[in-house]
């Protein structure tokens, strides 16, 4: 009886000394779990209450009352040997799903998943993109300019490069001002890594006024 109190004291003594330490989270997915799992046995084993203990660690409430059951009817807390949820996609499902976003950046994950014919999630196709870190993002819009547009303009700066003061007090300057007739929904998202925002694939073309409306850069001094 003696050395069962003695051994729960010395537990009590090692989760007080654990509240003192500034827990931080291990570099390693699963070096964290186990290492929560460990304070959750430590701390149940020395009376706290599971609520008590949900406040002390970042898992549920259900999570902690498992893992304490584990370790009363098993005597252990580590996880079983394929436990968790079990991939619904292959190998070759998840390349083929990679080389449909790289091949098409604008696919959507609705396509994606018709296209593989198996019962999965959209986040499932998400996470599959990121572990090839390829991420959702908006594309970069350009002016849908021709060589024509950029000699008119190249010619029309260059007219106006050797103005001087008295010609530039003529124009009135001024915040840009758009008058939109429509919206644009602006729902296209692409596919890709960092560093490719800028690539051709990932760019879509519109004009400065992205629907119907007029754009005031200026205006001139009569």
């Amino acid at each position: 009886m003696s050395a069962q109190v003695s051994f729960r004291a010395h537990q009590r003594e090692d989760v007080s000394a654990l509240d003192k330490f500034n827990v931080h989270r291990c570099p390693t997915w699963f070096e964290d779990i186990e290492f929560e799992r460990g304070l959750i046995i430590g701390r149940k084993t020395a009376g706290w209450s599971t609520c008590r203990v949900v406040g002390h660690v970042d898992r549920s409430e259900c999570a902690v009352r498992n893992c304490w059951e584990q370790w009363t009817r098993e005597g252990t807390h580590a996880r079983k040997t394929g436990s968790g949820a079990t991939r619904k996609t292959t190998r070759k499902e998840d390349r083929r799903i990679v080389r449909q976003a790289l091949v098409d950046p604008t696919v959507t994950r609705s396509t994606i998943r018709a296209d593989e014919g198996v019962a999965i999630v959209p986040q499932t196709i998400s996470r599959h993109l990121a572990e090839a870190n390829l991420k959702s993002k908006r594309p970069f819009r350009a002016l849908p300019l021709t060589p024509e547009h950029r000699q008119l303009h190249l010619q029309r700066c260059q007219a106006r490069s050797m103005r001087n003061v008295t010609d530039w007090q003529k124009v009135v300057f001024r915040d840009e001002s758009r008058f939109v007739w429509g919206t644009d929904d602006n729902r296209v998202r692409v596919w890709r890594r960092p560093g490719e925002r800028y690539n051709s694939p990932h760019t879509v073309l519109c004009h400065t006024a992205r629907t119907a409306g007029v754009m005031v850069w200026g205006g001139h001094k009569l």
